[in-house]
C-alpha cells in the first residue's frame, strides 16, 4: 500500500467546541459518515479554559 492510499483511507473528524456563558460543548463526528464518535457537555463554573482542557483529555483517554 503506498503512503498516498494510507492517507485516502484515513477518517477526516470533524471538532466542534462551544463555549457558552456556562457550558462548555464538545463534539467529534466523522466528516464521512457524520457519525457522532464523542460528546462532552459539562458547566465550566466561569473557568472555560480549564473546562475546554479537561473535555479535550477525556477525549484522549
Amino acid at each position: 500500500m503506498t503512503e498516498e492510499q494510507k492517507v485516502s483511507k484515513t477518517p477526516v473528524l470533524l471538532v466542534g467546541v462551544d463555549i457558552g456563558s456556562t457550558t462548555t460543548k464538545l463534539a467529534v463526528m466523522t466528516e464521512d459518515t457524520k457519525e457522532m464518535l464523542y460528546t462532552s457537555y459539562r458547566r465550566h463554573n466561569s473557568n472555560q479554559i480549564k473546562s475546554v482542557r479537561e473535555a479535550f483529555q477525556n477525549l484522549a483517554e
